[in-house]
C-alpha cells in the first residue's frame, strides 16, 4: 500500500497497517487504549469536540480478531491471553473462554494482539517499538510484546511522571506516572545516544582555565593502538596492558589549537599535539601518567535514562491543546530544544 508522506488515517489502524507492506517501517510510537475502564469525551468547545472513546472491554467485542490471532499461529501469545482470563476469574475450556468480568483485560489484550503482531511485522529489522500505557495493563502488555517481538528484545520500561499528583487514596501512594515500553524488532536496532541536560551546579567544582570548567580523564586505553602507542611520552611510560589513547579533535573545544592534520597522527604525535596547546593535565608526582582535560564545553549531557521528570503534560494554555482529556504533549514548552527526547520518543 502506497502512504503518502504525513497521511492522517482517520479509521481502526488495524485495517492500515494490514495493508502497510512488511519490514518497511523504522519507528512506531503508538498509545493504544489504557484499558481504563471509563468512557472518554471532549470537552464541548474544545477541537475534539463531540469525539468519544469507550476505553472498556468486553469479550464479545473481539471474538473476531481473538480467532484470527488463533488461525495466525502465535501459541506464545494464545497462552498470555488465556493466563489473563484465568487471572481475573475466567475460565478457559473445550468450549470457549469465559472471562467472569465484564470489562476484560483478557479482551483487551486480544484486541492489542493482531494489532501488535501487524506492528511487529511493517518494522524493519532495525525498526524499533515505543508503546505508551500506563500501570493499568503495563504488566499483561509486556508480555504480549514479549511474545511477540521476543523476550531479549525488550530495551527499557520507561516512566514519565507526567503530573505532580494524581488518584489520591489513603491506602496507596500517589499514582503520577504512565509507562512507555520500548521493544527493538532485532538485535541490532538504530540507536541514537539521546541526552539530558546538565545539573546547573554540574562542573562547578571543576578546574577551570582560560577554555572554561575542566577536569582529567584517562589518556590511556586496553585497546591495540600500534607500535608507537606503547612508546614513551615525554619520560612515561603507559602502564603493563595499557597504551597511549588520545581522544579525537571534536573532544575538545574549537579554539584548541591543534594541528590541521591531528587525525592523520599516531598515538605518540597526537599525545604529544595535545601536550603542546596545553590539554594535558600533569600529575604533581614525578612519573605519575598524564592524563587528558576533558572541558564541559565539549559534553553534550548526560545519558538519557528510563526517568523523565522534565517533559510536562499538555497545559491548559497550550496552543496545541485539544481538549482531549488523554492527549500527550508534541511540543509542549519548547520540547525541541529544552525537551529534546520528546522529540526523539515521538
Amino acid at each position: 500500500m502506497f502512504l503518502p508522506n504525513r497521511t492522517l488515517y482517520v479509521a481502526d489502524n488495524l485495517r492500515v497497517l494490514r495493508g502497510m507492506d512488511s519490514e518497511t517501517v523504522d519507528l512506531i510510537a503508538t498509545d493504544p487504549p489504557f484499558n481504563a475502564k471509563r468512557s472518554f469525551n471532549a470537552p464541548l468547545g474544545s477541537k475534539a469536540a463531540t469525539q468519544r472513546f469507550d476505553d472498556r472491554w468486553r469479550w464479545d467485542e473481539v471474538t473476531d480478531e481473538w480467532h484470527d490471532l488463533l488461525a495466525t499461529d502465535h501459541p506464545a501469545i494464545k497462552e498470555v491471553i488465556e493466563a489473563a482470563v484465568v487471572i481475573e476469574g475466567g475460565q478457559v475450556t473445550d468450549r470457549g473462554i469465559e472471562t467472569g468480568v465484564e470489562n476484560s483485560i483478557a479482551a483487551f489484550l486480544a484486541w492489542m494482539a493482531p494489532r501488535v503482531v501487524e506492528m511487529h511485522r511493517i518494522l524493519k529489522p532495525t525498526g524499533s517499538l515505543y508503546l505508551h500505557c500506563d500501570d493499568a495493563a503495563n504488566s499483561y502488555l509486556r508480555l504480549l510484546l514479549d511474545a511477540v517481538f521476543g523476550r531479549s528484545n525488550f530495551r527499557n520500561e520507561i516512566v514519565w511522571k507526567r503530573t505532580a499528583g494524581k488518584g489520591l487514596n489513603p491506602t496507596r501512594y500517589v499514582r503520577n506516572c504512565d509507562r512507555i515500553l520500548y521493544y527493538a524488532k532485532g538485535a541490532k536496532p538504530t540507536w541514537n545516544q539521546q541526552y539530558d541536560p546538565f545539573d546547573p551546579a554540574y562542573g562547578s567544582d571543576w578546574r577551570k582555565d582560560e577554555r572554561g570548567p575542566w577536569e582529567d580523564a584517562d589518556l590511556t586505553g586496553g585497546k591495540e593502538g600500534g607500535p608507537e602507542a606503547y612508546k614513551t611520552f615525554r619520560g612515561v611510560t603507559p602502564s603493563a596492558g595499557r597504551a597511549w589513547a588520545p581522544p579525537p579533535r571534536n573532544k575538545f573545544p574549537p579554539d584548541a589549537g591543534l594541528p590541521d592534520n591531528y587525525e592523520s597522527l599516531n598515538a605518540l604525535s597526537k599525545c604529544e599535539a595535545l601536550d603542546d596547546a596545553g590539554l594535558i593535565h600533569w600529575p604533581r608526582k614525578a612519573g605519575g601518567i598524564p592524563r587528558y582535560k576533558k572541558y564541559l564545553s565539549t559534553l553534550p549531557g548526560i545519558y538519557a535514562s528510563d526517568l523523565i521528570v522534565n517533559i510536562p503534560p499538555v497545559s491548559s494554555r497550550s496552543r496545541e491543546r485539544t481538549g482531549w482529556r488523554t492527549q500527550k504533549p508534541l511540543n509542549s514548552t519548547g520540547a525541541s530544544s529544552k525537551y529534546p527526547r520528546m522529540r526523539a520518543i515521538l
